[in-house]
C-alpha cells in the first residue's frame, strides 16, 4: 500500500462561520427534547455497522460558579442513565426576528457514568461526572431473539414459540435441497406493522423478508424507552433478490442478525439513522429508526440478475471548492493488481465401475493366505489374520484412472478455464493416497436425488444358477445367493465385500479345501463394482485480470474458494443397475455441476477487483454534515489531478478545538466474502432430480430439448452436430443463439453508442452516450464462452421465429451464458 497526502491548496483568506452545538436529552422516545445547560460536549464519533459510535459528555457538580452567574451555587450529579441524548447544531436564521433552528448531529443512549473526584469529593470540591453514550445502533443490541412466530396448521393467527426453526428449512428428509418455510401471507404484529412468519406453506424467505420479520417482531424500545418505530430504507432492492439459505437462527440479538445478513463482505452495509415518521397524508408524526442499507460497489455488479447495485449516494470531492479543508490523506490499495483470478470448488467426484473381468479390479490377498484359509476350520477362517481373504479388493497398484473393458474410459476428467469438466481432458494425478468415497452420486432405488440419501457403493456378481447378474446387497428372494455390501477402506484405495462366511463368493476357488460348512454360490471373478473417488482436479474457473500475466510467470494470483461447489461426473459405461438380469449402464456425463456458481462468482470478482479504490481521511474545520455514513466518495479532484477512492464513509468524528469544532471523515471497505455470495446465485437445479441421474436442462415440456455438440460460433447462431454423449452426427445444424447472447442485446443495457464485434463472443463498446456523461470504453465477452468442439448445446424448436438474421428452426436454451464486462484495454483488441 502507498499513502498520498494531497498538496496544500494555495493559501487564501478564509473566514469560517462560528458554529455552536447544544446537548439535549429525553427519557422516552416520544418525549420532546430538552436542552441541558452547562453540560460539556467532549466529542463524538459514529460508525457504520457493526461498529458502535460513542460520545463523551462532562457535567461538573459541587460548589460551582457558572459562566453566566454572579455567585457560587451547589450543582448535584445528573441521573441520566438510559436517557436519549442528541448533539444538535444551532443554525442561525436569516432574520433576527426568527428563532434559530437545530439540526441533529449525533443521537445515542447514555450509559452509567463515572465520577472523577476533585479533592475529597465533597460538595465543596465536587467532581467531574463523565458520561459516555452509545449511538442508537446500540439499541438493536439490546433486543434478544429468544422466540419465533409460526403459523399453526389451519390457523390464521401466528403464535409465539420458544424454539428457533432453521430459516428456509423444508422437511423432506435425506438429501433435500428444496427450501422454504415462509408463510404465503403477511400477518400483523402486536407491536405494529406486519410480516411473513414461519409456516408449512413452503415459500422461501428472501433476506428482505427475514429482516422485515425481525424488525416487526423484535422492535427496539420496551418499557424503558417506549415504542420506537423502525423501518428499512436505502438500497433494500438488493435484499429482495437474495434468497436466504438454509441457516440456523444462531444470532443472539437483532443487531447480531443484521450484522451478518447485511455484511460489507457481501457487498452491502447498513447504518442506523434517525428519520421522520409520516402519516398517509405526508405529515410528520414523530421520529423513528431506519436500518439504512447501502452498497459498497462503485458500479453495478450484475450477474444472473441484480446482485450488487452501485452505491446510491455517491459524491465527487473537490477540496478546491471549499474553505474548510485541513488535510486529505489517501491510502492506495493494490487490490486491482492481481494478474490472475481462480475461483475453485471441491475436487471433482468421479464415479466409475471397476471389474475383475476387465482387470481394473484385483483380489487383494496372497495365495498363501488363501491356502491357509481353505485348510483351516471355521475358527481359523474367521480370525483377523485371514479377514481379508475373499473380502478385500483393490485396483492394481499401477492403476491410472482408466476404466472399461478395453480400459479406454477416462475416469479422471479435466476442467478447462471456463469450469467445463470434460473427459476430453485428463486431470493431474499423483497416483497414490486416494480413498473411495462412502457414497456414489446415484440415488437409492425408488427415490430422487433431491429427497433421498445417496447410494452407497454397489456391486454385482453373476449367479452360477442361471447366469444372471444380481446386486449383491439385495439378492433375489427365489435364489440362495449371499448378501454382501461394500465397506470402503479408510487406509487406502480398497474395499471389502462383506459376507459371512467369506468363501460364499469363491465359487470355483475352493478345490482341496477342508470341509466347508456352506458351499460357494457365486464367483467373485464376475464382480462389477461401482465406486466414487475424489480426483486431484478441482472444479475451477480461471480468469486473466491483467494482460501482463503469462503461463511461464504466474504473477499475483487471487484464489477464491467456494467450498460447497461440486462437480459429480459419471464415466460412460458405469454400471448403475440391472434390467432382466443384465447390467444397465449410464450414458455418462455430469450429474451435478456447480460451475455456473463459480463463473458467476468469477464475474463478480472481476468487477470487484477491476475497480481501483483507496481509503481517505479528510480533516475539516467545523461541523461537516455533507458526508453521511454510507455515502461513497468516488473521486477526489485536486487541481489537475484526479484520484480514485470508490469507498464509503465508514467513520465520522467531531471534536471540539480551541476555535472551531473539527470533523474527521474516514472511508473504508472490506474485501468481499465470495463464498457467501453463492446464496445469491445458487439454484436448486444444480442437482438433478432424476432417480438415475442424467443432467437435463430446464426446457418447455411441450417442446423437449435435443442434445448437440458445438462446431462453430457465428454472430447470432451456432453450427452444431447431433450428439448422444458418445458419437457426433454428420449433418451441420444451425441453432440460434439465445437473445441475451447476441451483440444486439448489449444496446439494451450499455451506454455505448458503437459496438465493434472483435469475434462472435467479444464486443468492444465505445462512444459518448449523452452530454455531460463520461466516454464509454468497455470490452464485453460471452461468459461462460462457447468452446468449439467441446460445448454441449441443448436446443428446442421455436414456433414464431428466433429473431436471428440467419434462418434457424432451433434455439439454444442455455440460461447460464450472458455478456459480462471485462477489464481489458479495448485498444489491445482494435487498435487506437
Amino acid at each position: 500500500m502507498s499513502a498520498i497526502t494531497l498538496p496544500e491548496l494555495p493559501a487564501t483568506p478564509a473566514i469560517l462561520d462560528r458554529q455552536h452545538l447544544i446537548v439535549q436529552v429525553k427519557k422516552k422516545w416520544t418525549d420532546a427534547w430538552k436542552p441541558v445547560p452547562y453540560i460539556s460536549f467532549e466529542g463524538c464519533e459514529d460508525h457504520v455497522a457493526p461498529s458502535v459510535g460513542n460520545c463523551t459528555l462532562i457535567w461538573r457538580w459541587g460548589q460551582i460558579k457558572r459562566e453566566d452567574a454572579v455567585s457560587f451555587t451547589v450543582a448535584s450529579p445528573q441521573d441520566l442513565t438510559d436517557w436519549f441524548v442528541q448533539i444538535s447544531q444551532v443554525v442561525a436564521s436569516e432574520s433576527l426576528s426568527m428563532v434559530p433552528t437545530t439540526v441533529p448531529v449525533w443521537t445515542g443512549v447514555i450509559q452509567p457514568s463515572t465520577h472523577q473526584l476533585l479533592g475529597d469529593g465533597s460538595i465543596a470540591t465536587g467532581a467531574d461526572q463523565v458520561m459516555t453514550a452509545y449511538s442508537v445502533i446500540h439499541l438493536l443490541d439490546r433486543v434478544a431473539l429468544d422466540k419465533s412466530w409460526a403459523l399453526p396448521v389451519g390457523s390464521s393467527k401466528p403464535v409465539a414459540i420458544d424454539t428457533m426453526p432453521m430459516v428456509n428449512d423444508k422437511v423432506g428428509g435425506g438429501y433435500d435441497i428444496s427450501i422454504g418455510n415462509r408463510s404465503s401471507n403477511k400477518y400483523p404484529s402486536e407491536y405494529g406493522g406486519e410480516s411473513y412468519v414461519f409456516s408449512e406453506d413452503g415459500n422461501a424467505f428472501t433476506v428482505y423478508d427475514y429482516i422485515e420479520y425481525l424488525i416487526v417482531r423484535f422492535p427496539p424500545g420496551g418499557p424503558i424507552h417506549g415504542d420506537i418505530p423502525i423501518s428499512l430504507s436505502g438500497q433494500t432492492e438488493a435484499l429482495q433478490v437474495i434468497t436466504m439459505p438454509k441457516v440456523a437462527q444462531h444470532w443472539g440479538t437483532l443487531k447480531d442478525a443484521l450484522d451478518d445478513l447485511i455484511s460489507a463482505r457481501r457487498g452491502l452495509g447498513y447504518v442506523a439513522r434517525v428519520t421522520d415518521v409520516t402519516n398517509e397524508e405526508g405529515g410528520i408524526t414523530g421520529t423513528g429508526l431506519s436500518v439504512h442499507v447501502f452498497s459498497t460497489a462503485a458500479k453495478p455488479i450484475n450477474i444472473a440478475g441484480t446482485m450488487i447495485p452501485a452505491n446510491g449516494e455517491q459524491q465527487v470531492f473537490e477540496p478546491g471548492t471549499r474553505k474548510d479543508i485541513q488535510t486529505i490523506n489517501l491510502t492506495m490499495d493494490p487490490i486491482a493488481q492481481y494478474e490472475r483470478l481462480i475461483v475453485r470448488g471441491k475436487p471433482i467426484l468421479s464415479c466409475f465401475t471397476l471389474a475383475l473381468p476387465h482387470e481394473t479390479l484385483l483380489k487383494s490377498w496372497l495365495d498363501d493366505d488363501e491356502d491357509t484359509y481353505l485348510a483351516g476350520d471355521a475358527t481359523t477362517r474367521a480370525s483377523d489374520a485371514l479377514r481379508h481373504v475373499y473380502r478385500l479388493f483393490a485396483p492394481r497398484s499401477t492403476w491410472d484412472w482408466w476404466v472399461g473393458s478395453a480400459q479406454h474410459r477416462n475416469a479422471n476428467p479435466g476442467c478447462n478455464a471456463n469450469g467445463v469438466v470434460t473427459d476430453l481432458l485428463r486431470g493431474p494425478s499423483r497416483r497414490w493416497g486416494y480413498r473411495f468415497e462412502r457414497f456414489i452420486p446415484i440415488a437409492k432405488a425408488g427415490s430422487v436425488l433431491t429427497q433421498a440419501e445417496l447410494s452407497e457403493p454397489l456391486a454385482w456378481m453373476q449367479s452360477q444358477q442361471n447366469g444372471k447378474f444380481y446386486q449383491t446387497d439385495s439378492p433375489p428372494d427365489d435364489q440362495d445367493l449371499p448378501a454382501c455390501s461394500i465397506r470402503v477402506s479408510s487406509t487406502g484405495l480398497a474395499f471389502e465385500l462383506a459376507t459371512d462366511p467369506a468363501h460364499l463368493i469363491a465359487y470355483g476357488h475352493t478345490d482341496g479345501a477342508a470341509t466347508l460348512d456352506q458351499e460357494p454360490q457365486v464367483n467373485y471373478e464376475t464382480m462389477f463394482a461401482t465406486l466414487a473417488a475424489r480426483t486431484d482436479q478441482r472444479l475451477q474457473v480461471t480468469s486473466v485480470l491483467l494482460q501482463s500475466f503469462t503461463t511461464t510467470r504466474p504473477g499475483r494470483t487471487k484464489t477464491i474458494d467456494v467450498p460447497d461447489a461440486e462437480a459429480w461426473y459419471i464415466v460412460p459405461g458405469t454400471v448403475i443397475g440391472m434390467e432382466n438380469g443384465s447390467l444397465k449402464q449410464h450414458d455418462g456425463g455430469m450429474v451435478r455441476d456447480d460451475s455456473p456458481i463459480l463463473r458467476a462468482t468469477a464475474a463478480i470478482a472481476r468487477a470487484w477487483y477491476g475497480t481501483p479504490r483507496s481509503t481517505a481521511e479528510i480533516a475539516i474545520n467545523g461541523v461537516a454534515q455533507d458526508f453521511p455514513l454510507g455515502t461513497m466518495i468516488t473521486t477526489v479532484i485536486a487541481g489537475d489531478d484526479t484520484y480514485s477512492v470508490n469507498t464509503v464513509v465508514s467513520t465520522r468524528s467531531i471534536q471540539p478545538s480551541e476555535k472551531y469544532y473539527n470533523t474527521q471523515i474516514k472511508t473504508g471497505y472490506e474485501d468481499l466474502d465470495f463464498p457467501n455470495l453463492d446464496a445469491r446465485i445458487k439454484t436448486a437445479d444444480a442437482v438433478d432430480t432424476q432417480s438415475i441421474p442424467v443432467r437435463i436442462p430446464k426446457t418447455n415440456p411441450m417442446r423437449p430439448a435435443g442434445r448437440y455438440r458445438l462446431v462453430t460460433v457465428e454472430t447470432d447462431h451456432l453450427i452444431c452436430t447431433t450428439w448422444d454423449g458418445t458419437a457426433a452426427g454428420s449433418d451441420m445444424i444451425k441453432i440460434a443463439r439465445p437473445e441475451c447472447c447476441r451483440s444486439s442485446h448489449l444496446a439494451g443495457f450499455s451506454k455505448a453508442t458503437e459496438f465493434i464485434e472483435v469475434d462472435p463472443q467479444t464486443i468492444v463498446a465505445t462512444g459518448v452516450p449523452a452530454e455531460g456523461e463520461d466516454p464509454v470504453s468497455e470490452v464485453w465477452r460471452i461468459t461462460p464462452s462457447y468452446i468449439e468442439g467441446e460445448s454441449e448445446i441443448y436446443a428446442e424448436p421455436v414456433r414464431r421465429g428466433t429473431g436471428s438474421t440467419t434462418p434457424c428452426t432451433l434455439i439454444d436454451t442455455s440460461k447460464d451464458r450472458q455478456w459480462v464486462m471485462t477489464f481489458e484495454n479495448p485498444d489491445d483488441l482494435i487498435g487506437e
